[in-house]
């Protein structure tokens, strides 16, 4: 008798500790998904802070470069002044056309001259 109530409140403790290694095995998959959610919403944060950092170093690029094609267009305005020519457009403003003909009309165009001789010529 005595062995059997030893073996009853063995397999009483057996199934006790049991029910606590559940639990802790329930609590540790709980915990691991936390941290696993956390870490995703860290992960998220990061990329949000870096893509609005590079966000805010491309609007500062552009703010750079509109203000140079600015002062460009002011000294390009100065210079023509100075030449009696009238001022050229932005260059964002100007379409491939526009450009080439504007090139093209500051070129003369070369012209291949005949090999005549002259009638002073002794030949």
């Amino acid at each position: 008798m005595k062995t059997q109530l030893k073996e009853m409140k063995e397999n009483e403790r057996l199934r006790e500790e049991s029910k606590r290694i559940q639990t802790l095995r329930k609590q540790r998959s709980e915990l691991e998904q936390s941290l696993f959610d956390k870490e995703t919403i860290i992960s998220q944060f990061d990329n949000e802070e870096r893509l609005r950092e590079e966000r805010k170093r491309i609007q500062t690029l552009m703010k750079q470069r509109s203000e140079l094609e600015q002062s460009l267009f002011d000294k390009e305005t100065i210079i023509s002044q100075f030449d009696n020519q009238p001022t050229r457009k932005q260059y964002h403003h100007v379409n491939k056309e526009e450009a080439k003909d504007s090139v093209d009309n500051n070129h003369k165009t070369f012209m291949i001259k005949p090999n005549i001789p002259k009638f002073s010529d002794p030949n």
